[in-house]
């Protein structure tokens, strides 16, 4: 695997050809059983821009695709490839980049500078982006720092879309949310669009996890226009990704946008998650990793073989796929 300096970046290294991902190994001794089967989501949509009085319609991304139907633009977000129910097939996807910084300050602050980039390129085309919060303490860094830079960046918060790919199963002003955690360090600070903020429904709000994920696919089904411009996501020491943990049943979940997770192995015990099939529904997926803590996980995460049942963080992947790390994070890799 070679090292070379970033562009520009000090403090900064990117890592290239580090294994799999999907449609590239499976586990050992044959194709990942995981895989096998895994269709897209007939109706997956994301939320489309509001439309603010005065202003005009910007224009958007590719609309709702329709069953049976070729998209009208950029088809290869939507994955859509006519296989007959349970065929196995290999998605073919860029090799992952990886991104190794000293530190999480400089993790930080290059990975807030590049997702400004990416929304002002968005904006410049006329799209409004569209993009996946993820929670953790990295994150909130990563929030924060937004913010801070917010004065001094092009970008138009009033036309970012905003999801989340998982959520605590807690009450709406619980610690526990992610989408009050994003709020505090970030939404609340820079100008946003409720109309675009789309959080899941909280426990006080529905009577059930299960009423929470079927009401945030409907959302999603309702209001989209096809696709994560940036998907961004953390991953835990025992390899999960948003709330799909090793072992649990709803990493076999097909033709489903959110589903309902139920004694999470850490607190609190039920949750919220986009499926695989969703979160693949990207232009970009940005995994962000800080700490020692997670060097095991990054590293069977991007190791050659490995299954989804035991590091769940193997099943994502999206047109461009980057693992942002700090050396910690990274230690266990090969130089």
């Amino acid at each position: 695997m070679a090292v070379r300096p970033a562009q520009g970046r000090r403090g900064s290294r990117e890592l290239r050809g580090t294994g799999h991902h999907r449609g590239q190994h499976g586990h050992q001794g044959g194709a990942d059983p995981h895989l096998a089967g895994r269709r897209p989501p007939r109706h997956l949509h994301l939320a489309p821009p509001a439309r603010s009085a005065g202003r005009p319609q910007a224009t958007r991304g590719p609309g709702p695709a329709r069953r049976g139907a070729a998209p009208a633009r950029r088809g290869r977000h939507l994955r859509r490839d006519g296989r007959a129910a349970g065929e196995a097939q290999e998605r073919q996807v860029t090799t992952p980049d990886v991104r190794r910084h000293d530190d999480a300050d400089v993790l930080v602050g290059d990975v807030a500078s590049a997702l400004l980039d990416r929304l002002e390129t968005a904006q410049a085309r006329g799209e409004v982006p569209q993009i996946g919060l993820t929670g953790g303490s990295i994150a909130e860094q990563l929030h924060r720092e937004l913010a801070r830079r917010a004065a001094d960046s092009s970008v138009d918060w009033s036309r970012v879309v905003f999801w989340w790919g998982d959520e605590r199963f807690v009450p709406r002003d619980s610690p526990d949310r992610n989408a009050l955690q994003a709020r505090e360090a970030l939404l609340d600070h820079v100008g946003v669009d409720e109309a675009n903020v789309h959080e899941v429904p909280a426990s006080d709000e529905v009577a059930t996890a299960e009423e929470s994920a079927e009401a945030y696919s409907a959302k999603m089904r309702s209001e989209g226009a096809g696709f994560f411009e940036v998907l961004m996501l953390g991953i835990g020491p025992d390899g999960h990704c948003a709330s799909l943990f090793p072992g649990h049943p709803a990493l076999d979940a097909r033709d489903a946008i959110a589903v309902a997770v139920h004694d999470s192995p850490k607190p609190p015990p039920d949750r919220v998650t986009l499926t695989f099939e969703a979160m693949d529904r990207c232009r970009a997926v940005w995994f962000i990793a800080s700490g020692d803590g997670k060097a095991d996980a990054v590293a069977r995460a991007l190791a050659p073989e490995g299954t989804i049942a035991e590091t769940p963080a193997r099943g994502v992947s999206g047109d461009e796929t980057v693992w942002w790390l700090d050396d910690a994070a990274a230690s266990r890799l090969p130089s």
